[in-house]
């Protein structure tokens, strides 16, 4: 998939959270990332760190932790997180 058919698959849960909300999240998944150099740990560190909020929206949260691993491969971590947050 390119990195527009990625983000396509966002379209759905535009909306549906807070933009601040996921970047809070996301620049928590960032630091984690910067520590670690693993995306799936990144995201789950993350997630834990904000576990109310991610409950609270689970099926976003889910859909933006598949887009993110898969976009991450094709374009890095940190240009994923953004253009995530852009998209929403």
């Amino acid at each position: 998939m390119s990195v527009y058919d990625e983000l396509e698959r966002l379209n759905p849960i535009k909306g549906k959270v807070d933009k601040e909300t996921v970047r809070k999240v996301l620049d928590d998944a960032v630091s984690e990332y910067m520590k670690t150099k693993s995306v799936k740990e990144a995201i789950v560190v993350a997630y834990l760190e904000n576990a109310q909020t991610v409950k609270a929206n689970r099926d976003v949260f889910d859909l933006i932790a598949k887009v993110l691993e898969d976009l991450a491969k094709k374009i890095g971590f940190e240009d994923a997180v953004s253009v995530i947050v852009e998209a929403l």
